[in-house]
């Protein structure tokens, strides 16, 4: 039989260790380039998403939220609660001076979906900031000087498991 409870039956990883840049958005959802696929075995299979992802900005950002997309629909996002922006994860704060230049902030997160489906599925992670101004970058900072202590290259990574019903 297929699955069988709580058993891992398959695990995919995308592992994106170079680095690229995008421009800032309010609204619109900006592709990170951190997306995996998996195509599950069974219809009562829940897909587990695990990710960690880098992510560099100008000193001038303060906030930014990150949107986990199941194919082209999002999904673990907040709830609607009058004007404010619903994100799966999210960033906000700012450091004295320019330091964050040379920063890159590492988020997490997880999600057990309930695909209900044979077909292949592709999880990402996308991007808003909270004006829509400025560019961010992944695995790496914004300055990005060859310098052995500061600016350091980094990877991210997407982990999805299927679980048997």
């Amino acid at each position: 039989t297929v699955g069988g409870g709580g058993k891992i039956l398959q695990v995919v990883q995308s592992a994106k260790t170079d680095t690229a840049s995008w421009s800032a958005h309010a609204t619109t959802r900006v592709a990170t380039g951190l997306t995996a696929s998996i195509t599950p075995s069974a219809t009562t299979s829940k897909i587990l998403i695990q990710y960690m992802i880098n992510i560099g900005y100008q000193g001038s950002n303060s906030q930014y939220y990150l949107h986990l997309f199941k194919d082209s629909t999002e999904i673990n996002n907040g709830d609607a609660a009058a004007s404010r922006k619903r994100a799966h994860n999210g960033w906000g704060g700012s450091f004295n001076g320019n330091l964050e230049e040379y920063m890159s902030n590492t988020q997490s997160g997880m999600f057990l979906d309930s695909p209900s489906t044979t077909s292949s599925i592709s999880y990402s992670i996308k991007h808003t900031d909270a004006t829509g101004t400025g560019t961010y970058y992944i695995n790496r900072s914004h300055r990005d000087h060859n310098a052995a202590g500061y600016d350091p290259r980094f990877a991210s990574n997407i982990i999805l498991m299927e679980v048997g019903a």
